[in-house]
């Protein structure tokens, strides 16, 4: 019976207060969208018979508009690049849904580094910002979170052979952020910590 009385006050009161401990002594909630996008020609509006494909993989801090992307595409080098838009660069993110063509809102070019292989390229943007000024394009950079995650934005890469763009894909983003605990939520964890330890004050 003693035993049973340790157990109930360990799972009534202890837990409870370890969790608004922890819950509480969290500095803020952890913010982060994750994207991925695999381009090809046949995404491309109108479509072409390029060979050529890539695959970028992005992480955004949506409440500083910082991101880090990466991208890799194949049967492309960087001198079958064009140089296109306000800041001559040849990979951009466009606002559009799939199907439709639109305007450049995020500047990977301009923004990143292109890395050349042998008939690969490798394009790094580390803590770009994921809209705002750059160069001669500007943004809302609020804007484009949202469509983000309603699957409107899509990576454009310009070639000499299709300035238009060669290759395309749409970004699926997964919105990974953790709410802030509310305050109803840690006072409900008071209310049964208080309540498991009248139990057993009650009980003994």
């Amino acid at each position: 019976m003693k035993c049973t009385k340790i157990r109930s006050a360990f799972l009534l009161v202890v837990l409870p207060l370890c969790v608004l401990v922890c819950v509480s002594g969290s500095e803020s909630a952890r913010a982060e969208i994750i994207g991925t996008a695999d381009l090809s020609g046949a995404q491309e509006v109108p479509p072409n018979a390029s060979n050529a494909t890539g695959y970028a993989t992005m992480d955004l801090d949506p409440e500083s508009g910082i991101f880090d992307l990466t991208l890799v595409v194949e049967g492309l080098t960087v001198a079958d690049l064009a140089e296109v838009g306000p800041n001559d660069s040849p990979v951009h993110i466009h606002l559009a849904p799939e199907g439709v063509n639109g305007g450049v809102v995020v500047d990977l070019g301009f923004q990143g580094v292109l890395y050349d292989g042998v008939d690969n390229f490798l394009l790094l943007v580390d803590g770009g910002t994921f809209g705002g000024p750059q160069g001669g394009i500007n943004s809302d950079i609020e804007t484009n979170i949202d469509a983000l995650l309603s699957g409107h934005l899509y990576i454009n890469v310009h070639t000499d052979a299709i300035p238009g763009g060669e290759i395309r894909g749409q970004i699926s983003a997964t919105d990974l952020t953790v709410p802030e605990p509310t305050s109803g939520v840690l006072g409900m964890i008071v209310l049964v910590s208080v309540a498991g330890l009248r139990f057993i004050v009650w009980r003994g």
